[in-house]
């Protein structure tokens, strides 16, 4: 999958999208005429937020790549899903192993001085 996967997904994110290799099965749903985020991008946007996230995602082990790419997947999936509690699911799915990938668990827990609380980790990651 590799750096061409990477951005694919990531792509997918930004755009609310589901994007796949050509070749490569498609599971489930694909929003037709519909974007499933609502973010108004230019050009200029895409390409600066490739260019970062190429960067960012190029500073991670393979294992995290892998795992990076995988959840932009499971995030853009989460727009596709029929149900708010599947979409909710698949999103909530996405934000323990940011949290774990963000990293530094071990460091932002002993930070705190305690195990973090899940309302917490959203707030840890951004930050981080």
């Amino acid at each position: 999958m590799g750096l061409a996967g990477f951005l694919i997904q990531a792509l997918a994110c930004l755009l609310g999208l589901k994007l796949q290799f050509h070749d490569w099965w498609m599971v489930g749903a694909i929003p037709v005429g519909n974007r499933t985020v609502n973010i108004f991008t230019t050009l200029a946007d895409i390409e600066g937020f490739l260019r970062k996230a190429i960067d960012r995602w190029k500073q991670f082990d393979k294992e995290n790549r892998k795992r990076i790419t995988n959840l932009l997947y499971v995030f853009s999936e989460a727009g596709t899903r029929e149900w708010n509690w599947e979409h909710f699911q698949f999103e909530y799915a996405v934000t323990d192993p940011c949290f774990e990938i963000a990293g530094n668990h071990n460091q932002l827990t002993k930070k705190r001085g305690r195990m973090m609380e899940h309302d917490e980790r959203l707030q840890a990651v951004a930050e981080t």
